[in-house]
This record gives structure tokens, sequence and C-alpha cells, in this order.
């Protein structure tokens, strides 16, 4: 023996003689020898023949169409295979389904022997022993079948047909594969699946060739087991790996039996060969899997905590066990959860068979420590399994985030303004109490909303847009943007917010409701305009007063000084002249005393003065038309007497300045107020350019703001000029 052959399983020394049968008729090549053994075969009166090509009967001999009950070959050439037997057999597979699997064997075999049920032509069943022998042609394969009636001795349990047929369902179900090594001849026989496993093509391949399939490493150990096999005179499995054709290295586990000859030297093996890579993957994978979870053990924080059923330690190892002060290694003595006293219940629930996620909280040295748990428990080794991680730092930062975040938190709600911030997609990330008050909307609601959607901040609103620009990458903050938010006066400050690692830029918004300051400050003008207004009425007051003074002087000092000089003078021609001047001085008098200090408004009312006003107007330079509409009597005496001062000023006015022929006096009262309008033909002027900035329209001016009435004045130049203003006043009770 010069070569170390593959060990494999015994087999019974007819499956030998049939498999180097099979090798033989194989390597048959040339046609013509393949005729002559047909020939022979067709020769033997005691068996039946029959040759079958592409599914059908295509010849026969007449012993088989004697056992058939034929007469002719032309019963029987050309029908398909299986059509004299019984439909099912007796294991009650289909007879096509059983046709099928015994030609595929006998083509990966070469050759195959069954028991089968037939069935005659006039519907006699009958028991045949048949041998079916592949036979490969260039371009197809042949079968020769050969065989006999055997309903004498029917096939009984134990018998080589039942043996033959459990051995090929054992090796389908197990996708292992034959293999007879012959030593003496240096050649090896690999059934179809052994062939396969192998990677060689050829059904008996020299020693050598089938050497060189085998991974270098492991020829050595091959070598020992089978020299092992031979001086121990026993069974032999080794596991070793093959250099794959197509499939690359590939595990494989080899069992089998020497057999010896008479002398007792070492003639055949016969074994089986199976395919265990995925067998080999997986064992390697929960190796690496094991070397890498001891890595981990030893260099990470991680703890792994075997207890018995009692709650008793039996493995504690890890160095995570540096943090909670414990030595590695623990005997099985103290309880499982006298590291963290938080466990128990986790524990309990172990030992019940749950699946358990916890964190165990504890005290060790005066310090927190925290333990993040997977439990589970394990029924194989009947103990609980917990699988821990140092969390003590996580956990610890977890803390101090959510302490900055409540106390962030609190700043935001606490502060009296309303705080917006949103990320650079606009969506909010912060909304305050303020806020929602203002708004009335709640945070939950808000938050991871778009800013953008808030009716408040849409594109065409005043805050909207610097919001937009800012997400749109402007650095320019925007402050004291006004805007109005449910009844609320509001100012808003958008500054740009940058975002973490540079993300991009979000915006923190800053609304302050200015609603009281606002209404501070109204009342504020609203209390300086009073109080003008209160300057400004005793300055007319004072005025008037003052013209009354004067008008009196005037009337009863002046005036009758005047009148009692002209009644002095002497009747004659000689002083008429003197008579004349006194007359026109008193007539001055008497009116400048009238304008100074009508008398007549407040005996008589607006209306009368006005027409007395206008008797006063000199009517070759001016001619006035008065219109007086729904007048009531009497007005209140503020109002009747701005009304009048300003209707004398304005036509001072006109025959100062408007060269005019004409003018409409209209005075009317409609909606709760006196409306007065003043019109001429004069000259006009430019309402930005004219004389409204003199002292008369000033004067006019004041005088209507004191009474918060309203004066419009509307000129062009040629075109004359309209003054209208509206006094707001009601007629005094009693009207």
């Amino acid at each position: 023996m010069s070569t170390t052959p593959f060990p494999h399983n015994a087999v019974s020394e007819a499956q030998q003689l049939r498999a180097e049968l099979a090798a033989a008729r194989a390597a048959l090549a040339a046609a013509e020898s393949r005729a002559e053994y047909y020939q022979q075969l067709f020769e033997q009166p005691y068996k039946a023949v029959l040759i079958i090509r592409n599914g059908v009967y295509t010849d026969c001999t007449a012993t088989a169409l004697q056992l058939l009950g034929l007469t002719s070959r032309q019963q029987l050439i050309g029908k398909p295979i299986g059509s004299f037997s019984m439909p099912v057999q007796p294991d009650g597979c289909p007879t096509p389904v059983r046709v099928a699997e015994v030609l595929e064997q006998a083509r990966r075999l070469g050759w195959t022997r069954f028991a089968w049920l037939g069935r005659r032509l006039n519907g006699e069943e009958f028991w045949e022993d048949i041998v079916i022998t592949a036979v490969q042609l260039p371009d197809d394969v042949l079968y020769h079948v050969s065989w006999e009636d055997t309903s004498d001795r029917r096939p009984t349990p134990g018998s080589s047909y039942e043996s033959e047929t459990r051995l090929q369902l054992m090796l389908a179900a197990t996708n292992s594969g034959l293999w007879i090594s012959h030593l003496p001849a240096g050649k090896t026989y690999c059934d179809q699946r052994a062939r396969t496993i192998l990677g060689s093509p050829e059904a008996i391949s020299p020693h050598e060739a089938l050497l060189h399939l085998i991974y270098p490493d492991d020829l050595p150990r091959l070598r020992a087991a089978f020299q092992q096999a031979v001086q121990a005179r026993r069974p032999f499995d080794v596991e070793f790996r093959v250099l794959h054709p197509t499939e690359g290295l590939r595990y494989l586990m080899a069992m089998g039996q020497v057999q010896f000859d008479t002398q007792q030297r070492p003639v055949r093996i016969t074994g089986m060969l199976r395919d265990i890579t995925d067998h080999q993957q997986t064992r390697h994978e929960l190796t690496r899997k094991s070397e890498l979870l001891e890595l981990m053990l030893r260099n990470l924080p991680l703890v792994l905590c075997r207890f018995d059923q009692q709650g008793r330690i039996l493995e504690l190892t890890g160095a995570g066990l540096q943090h909670p002060n414990t030595a590695d290694g623990v005997e099985m003595s103290p309880p499982a959860g006298y590291l963290l006293q938080d466990m128990q219940e986790a524990i309990a629930q172990i030992l019940a068979g749950q699946h358990v996620r916890f964190i165990a909280r504890g005290m060790v040295a005066e310090a927190p420590v925290f333990l993040q748990c997977f439990g589970f428990y394990d029924e194989s080794q009947q103990c609980g399994i917990i699988f821990s991680v140092n969390a003590t730092e996580s956990e610890l930062s977890k803390e101090r985030l959510r302490t900055e975040k409540e106390f962030t938190e609190r700043l935001l709600n606490y502060s009296l303004d309303a705080i917006i911030a949103c990320d650079q997609h606009g969506r909010v990330t912060a909304w305050n109490r303020v806020m929602e008050q203002l708004s009335g909307v709640a945070a939950p609601t808000m938050l991871g909303q778009l800013l953008t959607e808030f009716p408040i901040f849409a594109p065409d609103t005043v805050p909207g847009a610097p919001l937009h620009s800012i997400l749109a990458g402007q650095l320019t903050p925007h402050y004291n943007v006004p805007f109005h938010c449910h009844d609320h006066d509001c100012e808003a400050n958008l500054m740009p917010l940058q975002m973490p690692e540079g993300t991009g830029l979000g915006v923190l918004v800053v609304i302050r409701d200015v609603t009281q300051r606002n209404y501070l400050a109204a009342e504020a003008t609203r209390l300086q305009l009073r109080r003008q207004q209160e300057i400004l009425s005793a300055v007319l007051e004072t005025q008037e007063t003052e013209r009354r003074r004067i008008a009196e002087g005037l009337h009863n000092g002046v005036g009758q000084l005047l009148y009692a000089a002209k009644l002095s003078l002497p009747a004659g021609t000689e002083v008429q002249a003197t008579r004349t001047v006194l007359e026109e001085a008193i007539r001055a008098t008497r009116t400048i005393s009238f304008e100074l200090t009508p008398g007549v408004l407040a005996d008589f009312g607006l209306k009368t003065a006005l027409q007395e006003l206008l008797k006063r107007i000199p009517h070759q330079h001016l001619q006035v038309r008065l219109q007086v509409l729904d007048l009531p009597h009497r007005l209140p005496a503020a109002v009747e007497m701005a009304a009048y001062r300003i209707a004398q000023e304005l036509l001072n006015n006109i025959l100062k300045h408007a060269h005019a022929t004409t003018a409409l006096l209209r005075a009317t009262y409609q909606a709760g107020g006196l409306h007065l309008t003043v019109q001429d033909n004069g000259v006009g002027f430019e309402p930005t350019s004219g004389p409204q900035q003199g002292l008369g329209l000033i004067s006019i001016r004041n005088r209507v703001e004191l009474l918060q009435g309203t004066l419009q004045l509307t000129s062009q130049p040629g075109r004359g000029t309209t003054v209208q203003l509206a006094l707001p006043c009601s007629p005094p009770t009693g009207q």
C-alpha cells in the first residue's frame, strides 16, 4: 500500500461488488462492446430484459414478453415506462414517482436494484426483482433492465431490498455520499453525492487525484486517523478540508470501516462522506463570538453574572466589577443581588422565566452606581444570567442634562417675554409659557411644527418676512418688529441661532407684549394734549376776558367821552366838520368794541352774531352770502365763541389776502356737531407754501383742536380757497 485512502463507514460486500460492476460498465466506451454485451444479456433464457430510452421501451427479450403475457414485441415497444405496473406501489408511492426515483438513482450510481409490483396484460399482479443498469451514451442515457418473477418469494421486512432502500433514503436525508477505496488497486469509487461533495467528476479516481483535493495542512491528520483505524481495527471518523473546484474551501466529515483479507491485510475501505461546512461555520462563528465576548468582558465596563435557582452566584466576571468595588471570580456563596439591592425584584422575575431589562441603582462608597442590565433564564444550564453594563457616567450625564433642561425650561417659562426657537428647517424647538398665553396655543401642539406655517409668521406678515430671510441664510438680526396678536400689541426681536456642527441657521424669537406700554404712552400723549388744551383754553379765555375789558373800556369810556364831546359842541355850521369826525370816531369805537366782544352772540346766539358780523363787512369790497341750516337756537358757549372767532378770522383773511369778490359762509348742524364752511373766489394758493402757517390759521387750528374738532383746507392758485371744519357738540339740555 503506497498511499493512504479516505476512511469511511463500512457497507456490505454485495454493495461493494455492485459498485465495482457499475463503475466497470460506466467505463465501457466502445459502442460495439456495448452491443456485444447487450446481445449476451438478451441470450440469457432465465431472465427478462428490457431496453429503455427516452422514457419508453425500445427493445425486449422473448422471456420479457412471456412474463408480461404478451404475444408480440409490438405490444410493448414504444409504451411509456411503468405501463405494465400497478398504479401505486405497496408503500403508497405512485408508480410514475417511483419510476423517476429509480431511474435517477441508476443514473447517479450507474445501477440500482429493487423489488417491484407489476401487472400482466390480463391484470394479474406479480412481484419482480429488477436490476437497472445505466449506460451513458454520447448524447443520452440508455437503461438496461433485467428482471425475474419473484411472486413465489415476495420481499419480507429486513430483506436486502428493504436494506438497499433504507440505505438510499438515509443517504438522501443526510445529504451524504458513499465511497469505496480498493487499496491494492489504488483507486476509489464515489457515488454521485460523494463526487458532488468532493468536486470530483470521475466515479473511479486514483488515490493521488483525490489527495490533491485535500487541504495540505489536513493530510497528516487524515493519514493518522487511517493508521489508527488499521491498528485498532475499529471504525474511524475524521474532519478535514478540501479545496472544491467551484465552491472553494469546504469542511467534510468522513466515516468508514477498514476491511481485511484472510491474511489480515487491509484491502478495502467503505464509508460515508458528508459536507459539514455549514456546521463548521456556525461553530466557528460561535467560537468567535465567545472570544469577542471574553474580550469585551476583560476590556469594557461589563459584568456577567450567573446565579442558581436559590439566587446564589455561580459566576461573576467582567471589567465592570471594579466600579462596584467587587473582585472577579466570586465563589458560590453571596446572593446575586448583593452588588446592588435594587436588583432583587429583577432577579425574582428572571428566575420566573422572564426576560427583563432594567437599570439597577445603588450607592457604593457613598457614590452613585448605575448598571444597565439584561437578564434571562438559561433552561439548558438551569441558571439565571444577568449581563450588565456600567452606565454610571451615562446616567449621571443624563441626570445633569435633565437638571439643565429643567433649569432652562424654568428660565424660559418664568421669562416676562414670549420666547420661540426653531431649527434650520423652521421647526419649533422651544415655545415657552408666555408664548402659550399670548398665542393661545399649547407648547406640545407647536413643538416640531413649522413656525413658518403659524399665521403670525406667514411670509406676507410683518414678523414673517425677517423670519424667512434668516432661515434663508441672512445673518442680520431684526429688532423691535411690531405686530398685533390676539388684541395685544407686540414687538419681536428675531436673531440668527447657529445650530450644532454648523448644520445651518435657526432662529431665536423674543416677543414682548407692549400693549400696556403703548397704552401708557397713549395715555401720556393724551394727558399732554389735554394739558396743552387746558393751557390753550386758558389763553383763549384770558384773551376773551381781556377783549371784554377793552371793549367795555372803549364803549363805556372812550365812546362816552366822544359822545359827550359831540354834545358839548355849539350849534352851527362852523363846527360841523368837528361833529362829523366825532361821529366817525364814535362809530369806529363801537365797531371795535363789537369786534372785541360781540354781545349779540351771548344774547341771541351764533346765527344772529354771524348776521351782525356780515353787516359790518364792507359790501363794496366783498359780497358774503350766509347759509344757516338746521342750526339750534343755542349751542355750548365755547363752541359758539370758537365758530364766531373762526368765521371772523377767515373773513378777515379773505379781505386781506384773497382779493375775492364773493364769499360763502355756511353753518349747519348735523351728526352731532357744528359744521362751518367758508369759501371764496379769490386768487387761492398752494397749501404747502401759502399763508396757512400765519398767526390767523394757527389760532384757528388751536381753537379746533381745543374742541377736538377737525379742519380741512382746500386751495389752488386761481381757484379760490375752501375751509371746512367740524366741532363736535350737542345743544344745551332743554332745547
